[in-house]
């Protein structure tokens, strides 16, 4: 039985049965497009997968638009060659009670959060780590994760990665992030190969939507303004933008941690792995939100919360120390988190000791048990199993375990035919700008740039200096990138502030006196208010680090 109704575009409406609707019930309604829906090919309804679903819209969808997480879970070709016709179903609680004898109300636990508690006793985000070697499963389950999150209402989040892109099946109904201070160049890329396929990646057709954003506050903003249900995908800013600044409310570290992008470095040693600016996006939700449910899906945990940190340049201990200060209030201000590592011992521990939930994937490994005391993950003072009862399972069944349950749970395979062994590499390099000032710097400056009002280029094939002119003193060394002891400058209203060095480059910086200052200038008196060169610092010369190849203090970076 079937009725009409008038649609707000002027087509009308129809009542068809499917698997499940958005109100619980066996049917909904559809846009007539003169064409019939495919639940399980094609874009439904006439339009193309995402772009009629109740995230996708700017106004209040009708009662007959799917939400996202409906429209992925009803498309058949998503979920490969299953039995269930309508791929995969909506989760219930007492529908997986109801699978098998051990399940338990630690899985719900995990994946359902809720303000008040209803279907669970949790009033706060929930934290997993998931334990699986290669081909266990990990991606093809983190994105079930992600539509079970969705279901809910989440925001999910899911780590962009240079060298994988697991979340393309859903990319329908992806948002991307990507850094607005730098380039991102997208490649298609063969599985296996480093060799780019032939066809170019054009992310705004490939994609719902792409943001670029500024700093990690205003990416946080926008995921804030999102829709609920929704998937998001970040790739971190390699100019971290932002980061420092969300590290100053820390209370258990002196100051701000450092992010230093490799093209500011003065030794490559120095920059911050890109991979860290995660931590920035950490702090910065922790402390400014927004305070609603969002869930971050990342993959490889191990390369950025590594076993082996160590207080380096980056000082990547401090910020591990500081992740775990943090951890309970993230969770409590609705941040879940969900990390997969390959092993357990990848993973730093302060960070392991904190997971309430674990799961073991079907990698062939037993699981901890309780006759074998040192299989007792870190964090935990036990756990329920008695014997290994995962080593001989196949890959779509899990175990999730607390100290006090543990249960199985399965899911489905997923991929996109239309990908086939295309993997999608996007490169994140330095701006174009600072790009071509790099390259043009450290190349086009043979001789030094300077003020000759201030400086006389000095060189003996040897060495090379800057000298400061009378009435001034002192002078730099072009070759060490230093400023001499007693360095005066030889006008009355400016005084060196610094040396800053980038690139292979180093420029040397003047500000205006300070009226109470006391410093050291030369020349007498002056009100520096009147002077003419404004309130920042100036550049008063340029020049190439170490340009014969010696070896010296500031060598090129």
């Amino acid at each position: 039985m079937s009725h009409t109704d008038a649609d707000p575009d002027g087509s009308e409406s129809k009542t068809i049965n499917t698997p499940e609707s958005s109100d619980g019930t066996n049917h909904i309604e559809i846009p007539d497009s003169g064409t019939e829906r495919k639940l399980g090919r094609g874009p439904p309804n006439g339009h193309e997968f995402g772009e009629r679903t109740k995230q996708s819209v700017d106004f209040r969808a009708p009662k007959y638009w799917l939400s996202d997480a409906e429209e992925i879970r009803q498309c058949r070709w998503l979920w490969g060659d299953q039995e269930n016709p309508g791929g995969l179903s909506k989760f219930t609680v007492d529908g997986y009670l109801e699978t098998s004898k051990y399940a338990r109300m630690c899985y719900p636990d995990a994946i359902i959060h809720e303000r008040d508690p209803e279907l669970t006793s949790s009033t706060k985000g929930t934290d997993v780590l998931f334990k699986g070697d290669r081909d266990s499963g990990k991606t093809t389950y983190a994105r079930q994760l992600a539509v079970r999150l969705m279901e809910r209402g989440e925001r999910v989040i899911w780590r962009g990665r240079y060298d994988g892109s697991g979340w393309l099946p859903f990319r329908e109904w992806t948002t991307l992030y990507l850094p607005a201070n730098a380039e991102c160049t997208p490649q298609w890329m063969y599985e296996g190969s480093d060799r780019p396929a032939d066809t170019d990646a054009d992310l705004d057709t490939l994609v719902r939507d792409v943001y670029y954003y500024e700093d990690v506050f205003d990416l946080l903003e926008e995921l804030g303004d999102r829709k609920a249900g929704t998937f998001n995908v970040v790739y971190p800013d390699p100019s971290f933008s932002g980061c420092e600044a969300a590290t100053e409310a820390l209370e258990n570290v002196a100051g701000r941690l450092p992010f230093v992008p490799e093209w500011e470095a003065d030794d490559p040693a120095d920059a911050t792995p890109l991979i860290q600016w995660w931590f920035g996006f950490w702090f910065a939700r922790k402390e400014h939100g927004p305070f609603v449910w969002m869930s971050l899906i990342f993959d490889e945990v191990g390369d950025w919360l590594e076993e082996g940190a160590r207080q380096d340049a980056s000082r990547l201990y401090d910020k591990i120390k500081s992740l775990r200060k943090v951890w309970a209030a993230s969770r409590k201000r609705l941040m879940s988190m969900y990390f997969f590592a390959h092993k357990e011992a990848n993973v730093h521990w302060m960070v392991r000791e904190e997971f309430k939930w674990r799961v073991h994937m079907p990698d062939g490994s037993p699981n901890p048990n309780q006759n074998q005391r040192s299989t007792i993950p870190q964090g935990f003072d036990t756990v329920q199993m008695y014997g290994d009862i995962m080593s001989d399972k196949d890959v779509g069944v899990g175990l999730i375990y607390t100290q006090n349950e543990f249960a199985y749970f399965t899911w489905m395979d997923s991929g996109d035919p239309e990908i086939g062994d295309r993997w999608l590499k996007i490169d994140l390099t330095p701006p174009a700008a600072v790009a071509e000032d790099l390259d043009g710097e450290t190349v086009a400056l043979e001789d030094p740039e300077y003020d000759e009002e201030i400086f006389t280029h000095w060189h003996n094939g040897v060495q090379e200096r800057l000298v400061v002119n009378d009435p001034g003193s002192g002078y730099v060394d072009c070759q060490a990138g230093t400023l001499s002891e007693g360095l005066e400058s030889p006008i009355e209203a400016l005084e060196f502030s610094g040396l800053e060095t980038s690139g292979g480059v180093g420029q040397v910086l003047m500000e205006p006196v300070e009226a109470d200052s006391g410093s050291g200038v030369v020349a007498d008196g002056g009100d520096s208010d009147a002077a003419p060169f404004g309130d920042e610092p100036i550049c008063v010369a340029k020049f190439r680090l170490d340009p014969e190849g010696d070896s010296g203090a500031g060598g090129a970076a």
